[in-house]
């Protein structure tokens, strides 16, 4: 319970700098900065590691989702271009 009170001290503390309880001397010692220190790169290498793997498994359906995507423009774009030249044959 106590550690987990301390990490979650710990980004608190970055939120509300100015509490009365961050006041506290054991939150300025340097074993609370080293624990500090600690359980933030910890935080951080787990949210780098959870966005490597969301993004690697995002990326092949987003490349699906352009590749559908181009083929359909491509098509609407000649359908286009064909309905084009039928209306321009019609005028002239």
């Amino acid at each position: 319970m106590k550690d987990i009170l301390f990490q979650d001290a710990i980004f608190l503390i970055i939120k509300h700098p100015k509490h009365p309880v961050f006041r506290d001397p054991v939150f300025r010692s340097l074993q609370f900065k080293a624990f500090a220190d600690k359980v933030q790169k910890a935080v951080q290498k787990t949210f780098e590691k959870d966005c490597n793997i969301a993004i690697e498994k995002v990326i092949p359906e987003v490349f699906e989702k352009f590749k559908g995507l181009t083929v359909y423009q491509f098509t609407v774009e000649k359908a286009t271009k064909r309905r084009h030249f039928e209306m321009v044959q019609k005028v002239i």
